[in-house]
């Protein structure tokens, strides 16, 4: 098993607890490069060895209610595994949270370097909508973008 952060999920809002363990993930995992970080294998183990239950927490048992059978399966696919390259930036359930972490952590900012992730977390759409853009893999124009 690969060692890992603790991450959970509380009463709290969702992106609030979402910014938290971005930054958790993100410092455990700051050694990989982002080719290793594409790694589908990696991110589905993690998924599914590692934070099991905080995935059926977050994204399948919180969401039981609000649709069909064909919803909760279509939600299990994106966030235990990775699809496509796409999906592993802003589906896979912790894939996300370290993409995240990596592409608005500020090194430079040494009194607060999660500045631009907790603008990133500032709610859910925000997040999905700049992380569902073709140029969110680039680094230097999230950044710009959060500022």
């Amino acid at each position: 098993m690969i060692s890992s952060p603790g991450i959970s999920l509380s009463d709290t809002k969702k992106n609030i607890q979402d910014l938290e363990n971005a930054k958790r993930l993100y410092e455990a995992f700051k050694g990989l490069s982002p080719l290793q970080a594409n790694t589908r294998y990696l991110c589905s183990y993690l998924s599914h060895v590692n934070y099991r239950e905080y995935v059926i927490n977050r994204w399948i048992s919180s969401h039981n209610n609000e649709d069909s059978g064909e919803g909760v399966l279509k939600r299990i696919k994106n966030r235990f595994f990775v699809t496509d390259k796409k999906s592993l930036i802003r589906m896979n359930a912790i894939s996300r949270l370290w993409w995240a972490g990596y592409l608005t952590c500020d090194e430079n900012n040494s009194a607060d370097k999660y500045h631009l992730t907790r603008t990133l977390f500032t709610g859910q759409q925000i997040s999905a909508d700049l992380l569902d853009t073709p140029f969110c893999v680039n680094k230097d124009v999230v950044k710009w973008v959060s500022y």
